[in-house]
């Protein structure tokens, strides 16, 4: 469900009301994000006062071991089990209202843990979170919204190529046939995190 593109867009030729549900779509899956990022924040601040004694430094090698995993998880040289629950955003959500539809889409793919999982960083954001609100709460709901934002980020792509007059599908198909890509580039980008956090850790 991380391509959102087609659901979109069904129904509808007309530009503007593409556009703005695109656009309700995306703040729905800021929100959405948000939301889980100030609960994750919220456990990270129990967990700090349960263990006071756990040093930021144990946290960061904490993050970095696990980015190096999920690394080689996407890289597909380990298998790790999928801790997600794997629900589909039902249709008849669309029934009532489109633009209630797509905004509650938003909210619930945004949040990210409903539905199926596609890149094995989205479980080091959540430790991410949980970690930064510890300190800071402000700071996990930045995270959370900046993954919003990218989470809805398809869907603006296929808002752009509506107002060039184009179907939204191409741009669905064109991400889905580079899945490969993208997991080498995720790969790629936790391996730099890892190298990070662990680098920053000996040092």
């Amino acid at each position: 469900m991380i391509f959102v593109i087609v659901p979109l867009g069904k129904g509808t030729r007309e530009v503007t009301g593409w556009v703005i549900r695109v656009i309700l779509y995306t703040l729905g899956s800021m929100v959405g994000a948000t939301l889980f990022a100030l609960l994750m924040g919220l456990i990270g601040q129990g967990l700090r006062a349960l263990l006071p004694g756990v040093g930021y430094e144990w946290i960061t090698a904490l993050l970095g071991v696990l980015a190096l995993v999920f690394a080689l998880k996407e890289l597909r040289i380990i298998k790790l089990p999928e801790l997600q629950i794997g629900w589909q955003v039902p249709a008849s959500w669309m029934r009532p209202s489109r633009m209630l539809g797509n905004t509650l889409y938003g909210i619930v793919l945004g949040a990210g843990v409903f539905t199926f999982i596609p890149f094995a960083s989205f479980y080091l954001l959540l430790l991410w979170e949980m970690s930064a609100g510890a300190v800071s709460l402000q700071a996990a709901l930045t995270l959370g919204a900046i993954y919003g934002f990218f989470r809805g980020l398809p869907a603006v792509m296929g808002g752009i190529s509506v107002l060039r007059g184009a179907y939204p599908l191409g741009v669905s198909d064109w991400l889905v046939q580079r899945l490969g890509l993208w997991h080498a580039i995720n790969a790629i980008a936790l391996l730099l995190v890892a190298g990070l956090l662990l680098g920053s850790f000996v040092l």
